[in-house]
């Protein structure tokens, strides 16, 4: 269930139907625009998310949508408005409106800001009109790859299924294969948030007894798969 936090700002909350009804002409010119920073961005493991907000930005408003983001993960939002000569700023916020120190990109009508939470939770990304008389913005962020090889008794266990049935539940792809040294290999792609929740749930659910030591690391690209599969080569 959602959690709805009071930030004492001016500021219009992004409903999810943004993403669905038909966008405007200039808000699929912003969405390209910050498409073309995000992917400035996707180095490192990142890969540019499916999902977008797109919206109309006024003076001395803030265009917020509530994210929910995991400690020790890296995060970009980028933005770009649809107008010129705009300039626009992207800032995170806490769950009690407090601004966080993120690393910023501004280019006139693009922006840019990378974060990585210290504590989970839910945050507030703002898309801010600093220069202009307003219009349509679009604002996108990234997924992240990981490579996860589980060691101990997880092979000849029914690993690999319980893997792919515990990864119906989340929004993510990739495959699960087991390795000759008695490993299992895992490769995941998903929004940073979702590939943290389904990981989490391999790890404290009921396969929890048979992992002995788990290690991560980060893809260059996104997982080749439909759906999650188990791989046999």
């Amino acid at each position: 269930m959602k959690r709805w936090f009071l930030i004492f700002l001016s500021a219009l909350v992004l409903a999810a139907s943004t993403a669905v009804r038909a966008e405007t002409d200039a808000e699929v010119q912003a969405r390209k625009d910050a498409l073309d920073i995000a992917g400035a961005f996707s180095n490192d493991g990142f890969k540019i998310r499916d999902g977008h907000w797109c919206g109309v930005i006024k003076p001395h408003e803030h265009a917020l949508v509530a994210v929910n983001l995991y400690a020790g993960n890296q995060y970009w939002f980028s933005a770009a408005a649809a107008a010129e000569p705009s300039k626009i700023g992207v800032s995170v916020y806490d769950e009690t409106g407090k601004q966080v120190t993120t690393e910023s990109y501004n280019d006139g009508e693009k922006a840019a800001a990378g974060f990585s939470p210290v504590n989970s939770g839910q945050y507030f990304v703002s898309v801010d009109l600093v220069e202009g008389d307003g219009g349509s913005f679009c604002l996108v962020y990234s997924m992240i790859s990981l490579q996860v090889f589980y060691e101990g008794h997880v092979q000849g266990v029914g690993f690999r299924w319980s893997v792919r049935e515990v990864a119906k539940g989340f929004d993510v792809t990739g495959w699960v294969r087991n390795l000759p040294d008695g490993r299992v290999e895992l490769h995941v792609t998903g929004e940073a948030n979702e590939v943290r929740a389904f990981l989490d749930r391999l790890a404290q659910g009921e396969l929890n007894s048979l992992i002995h030591r788990q290690t991560e690391n980060k893809l260059d690209k996104p997982v080749a798969a439909r759906g999650f599969e188990i791989r046999h080569d």
